[in-house]
């Protein structure tokens, strides 16, 4: 797949917000950096489950401030469900809004791809996900050594 940027946005905070496609931009090794501090050194993911097939053919998000990566997520279509992921924060700068600027962008990626979006959250996360709009469904089940349940959104919620 070729490496589109869709926009970026430079903020009046001097935070620079990325939409691409692709996984040879400097953009991806930026999105794999946050995903691999965030995921794999705090949360123990084995960094084999961390890049899949699924982040060619996604829409990223990555918030930059300063050209260092500090959030992140991905969202893409596969046999007709929308589904959204890999969605993470610098520690260091969680509680800044900043979870909530990638979801907005991912939502808004999301919605033209289909109607309903599908995320594995984990438990933890639950909370934030549904003050935008997702719903839990389902069992509580184990991914990657972590609780996650299959949370969905709906425009027509």
């Amino acid at each position: 797949m070729t490496n589109t940027a869709h926009f970026g946005e430079k903020e009046a905070s001097g935070l620079d917000i990325r939409v691409f496609t692709g996984v040879d931009s400097i953009h991806f090794q930026h999105a794999m950096s946050i995903r691999t501090e965030v995921f794999v050194d705090e949360q123990k993911v084995p960094i084999e489950m961390e890049h899949d097939e699924f982040d060619s053919c996604s829409t990223h998000i990555i918030i930059l401030d300063d050209q260092s990566p500090i959030a992140a997520g991905r969202v893409y279509r596969h046999d007709d469900v929308v589904h959204m992921g890999r969605i993470c924060v610098k520690k260091s700068r969680r509680g800044e809004g900043l979870g909530l600027r990638v979801m907005g962008k991912l939502i808004s990626e999301g919605v033209e791809l289909g109607p309903e979006i599908v995320l594995h959250a984990q438990v933890h996360s639950i909370p934030f996900y549904a003050k935008l709009g997702f719903v839990a469904e389902g069992d509580v089940f184990i991914e990657a050594g972590i609780d996650h349940v299959i949370m969905k959104y709906s425009e027509t919620q």
